[in-house]
């Protein structure tokens, strides 16, 4: 929301404003707003949005990943847990594609064959697993050798 962008100065200014039985109006994202009374007068107030840091890195996390295979499938359902799995196929007949259906915070995620299962820890103490393509995996994740590095 704009108004959290907003310095405390013009905050205040805009609240006791409009608590004053007055209209804000502010028809744009722009720093200008226009305030007018109930006796049609405007004011305009330039309204300095601060300063933001909008750039973050991602912090360093170890996970635990296996790629979803035929030959892996049942490691891979174990790491996942029966109680967070939706659906799924072994591929154990070959014109049968292996996938997993995971239950995740944001929903179901669909594993497909060589896709690969992360598993990582969630905000509330416990751990949470999902998918992501071999692509993904490559470019955002490395092996931990045995020393931790």
């Amino acid at each position: 929301m704009i108004f959290d962008k907003l310095n405390k100065n013009c905050r205040k200014a805009i609240i006791e404003l409009a608590y004053g039985d007055q209209e804000v109006s502010c028809p744009t994202l722009n720093k200008q707003i226009k305030v007018t009374n109930l006796d049609g007068e405007t004011k305009e107030f330039t309204c300095k949005i601060e300063d933001r840091n909008m750039k973050y890195r991602k912090k360093p996390v170890t996970v635990e990943a296996i790629q979803l295979t035929r030959m892996f499938f049942s490691v891979a359902f174990d790491m996942i847990g029966k109680n967070n799995i939706e659906d799924y196929n072994t591929g154990e007949f070959k014109e049968d594609g292996c996938f997993i259906s995971i239950k995740t915070l944001s929903g179901i995620m669909h594993a497909e064959e060589n896709d690969w299962i992360i598993k990582g820890s969630d905000a509330k103490g416990g751990f949470q697993c999902w998918s992501v393509t071999p692509e993904y995996f490559a470019a955002n994740y490395e092996e931990v050798k045995e020393n931790g590095s």
